[in-house]
């Protein structure tokens, strides 16, 4: 993902570009850690102890999307980061690109203590490539509905209510092309939203561009949609943070919940990558930060944080019965995002 977030609910960046945040180290450090990810998965607090237990110094770039990610790495040919987080179902182009390189699990002990769920590498989609391990899961999430209950009443079972003429200009929509071609092809009863067949791609466009135009807006961070929402008469949210975004909303002083439709709901698992560029010590450092950040402490703070369900201390919080479409590498990247561009671009 995603999309992604936050070290105190409330207080996100709302930036639409990258930013650069960078914490100096003391002047003495030996090593180097250079890091892109999402917003809240390097807490301060975290990158200043890293520092410390390491003799290190850590400079951390916040991205804005999956598409801004992959060009800040592949445009230096992972040269000016040495470790980044993302949707694990989106690494396919990395390794078509040659941009990765595996993970020596030995120095990554606290992957023993994972959730049973993410023991088994092999089974996340797109960790485990050509037999050696390139990526740790981190952080997941559904994407859920999210509704006011004072102004949708009764309580929503279907993704359809997000065309409903009655929400006309009141639904705010996750700006993202894979997830929004996914959930158009589950209403229409796809099994493998993730790999679209020309034909498929035919039937969801339209039905995209009849949602935009039930659209009051669309955003990325978390905060973007807070924002939006105390700004605009927006009682239906396509959620792509599920209770992250909930408790975000809250602390804006607003009173959501979300629902688990009926046709299923899209997953994410957000992972840990080394890319080409770590050499030496800066790839020995993002070993470190990676089994660092999979502690069962620093796991917990995640959660406690941002409201991410994380891979390590959390127990499922989908509930049971709920058909779940775990994200895969989709067919073709591109073409979504230019269909999707073109569904914006809509009048």
């Amino acid at each position: 993902m995603h999309v992604k977030l936050i070290s105190q609910i409330g207080k996100l960046l709302a930036v639409s570009s990258v930013a650069a945040l960078a914490w100096a180290a003391p002047a003495s450090a030996s090593g180097k850690l250079r890091i892109l990810t999402w917003d809240g998965y390097a807490d301060k607090d975290w990158v200043a102890q890293f520092e410390k237990d390491n003799d290190a110094t850590v400079e951390v770039v916040f991205a804005g999307s999956n598409d801004e990610m992959w060009a800040k790495i592949q445009g230096s040919q992972g040269k000016d980061f040495d470790i980044f987080a993302t949707a694990a179902a989106g690494m396919q182009r990395y390794y078509e690109a040659g941009l990765l390189q595996p993970i020596d699990l030995s120095k990554i002990p606290n992957h023993a203590g994972q959730l049973p769920q993410f023991q088994d590498l092999s089974k996340i989609g797109g960790a485990v490539h050509d037999g050696k391990t390139y990526l740790i899961p981190y952080a997941f999430s559904p994407m859920t509905l999210i509704y006011d209950p004072a102004k949708v009443n009764p309580a929503p079972t279907s993704w359809s209510v997000m065309w409903d003429p009655q929400y006309k200009g009141k639904v705010l929509l996750y700006d993202d092309g894979e997830s929004a071609f996914a959930t158009a092809a589950i209403m229409d009863g796809a099994q493998t939203p993730f790999h679209l067949t020309d034909q498929q791609f035919k039937d969801a466009l339209p039905k995209l561009v009849d949602l935009k135009h039930n659209s009051a807006s669309f955003y990325t961070f978390v905060q973007d949609s807070v924002q939006l929402a105390q700004n605009n008469d927006a009682p239906i949210i396509f959620g792509a943070y599920a209770e992250q975004q909930i408790k975000a909303l809250s602390a804006g002083g607003l009173n959501y919940k979300q629902a688990y439709p009926k046709e299923g709901v899209i997953a994410w698992v957000d992972t840990w990558a080394v890319t080409s560029g770590a050499k030496g010590e800066s790839y020995d450092l993002a070993l470190k930060w990676i089994n660092f950040v999979i502690s069962k402490k620093i796991a917990a703070e995640l959660t406690e944080k941002s409201g991410y369900a994380n891979s390590v201390t959390s127990t499922d919080s989908i509930p049971a019965g709920t058909k779940i479409f775990w994200m895969q590498p989709d067919e073709d990247p591109t073409k979504r995002t230019d269909l999707w561009n073109q569904v914006k671009a809509t009048p």
